[in-house]
């Protein structure tokens, strides 16, 4: 239900650029940086660079581990089977765990002020006309409701994978 529920406030009204091929996406990705007062942030994107027009955002949140490749796998997944754009926000600012117990430590170790700012410079940087989809696992479903709730009207649907409410 919940992937119907993104699926369907998904639809892309866009078209492709002339010339751009077979219609195989050429996805770009990027790691993006920004400031929220003075404090630096990072979050990965993926976009088709075939496709013009405004997109509808889906807005990932990693799990306990951090931005790792897997993520970045996801939000690839996503911008090519549903031609949306793709931003995963680092809450952990560049730290990836590679144990449970390092995992563990980076969550307990998340500053919420800290993570909320991330979260409201990403849609900042995304554009006023921007609107997103919450999507996140463990750790980060519980930041996807939160995103959901900081973005306020500019949140169009919620995915939490087996993430807390808080």
């Amino acid at each position: 239900f919940s992937i119907a529920l993104l699926l369907g406030s998904c639809k892309s009204s866009d078209k492709k650029k002339e010339g751009a091929g077979n219609g195989t996406p050429s996805l770009k990705e990027e790691t993006i940086s920004y400031k929220v007062d003075s404090l630096d942030m990072n979050s990965f994107v993926v976009y088709d660079e075939n496709r013009e027009g405004k997109r509808p955002a889906i807005l990932v949140i990693h799990e306990w581990w951090g931005l790792n490749p897997y993520v970045k796998k996801e939000a690839d997944m996503w911008c090519k089977e549903l031609g949306v754009n793709v931003l995963a926000a680092d809450l952990y600012d560049g730290k990836v765990a590679t144990t449970p117990e390092e995992a563990g430590k980076l969550m307990q170790a998340n500053d919420r002020e800290r993570s909320a700012a991330i979260i409201l410079g990403a849609a900042k940087y995304a554009g006023k006309k921007a609107d997103f989809r919450t999507l996140g696992w463990c750790f980060g479903g519980g930041w996807s409701l939160q995103a959901s709730l900081l973005l306020k009207d500019k949140a169009k649907a919620c995915v939490m994978y087996y993430g807390m409410p808080e």
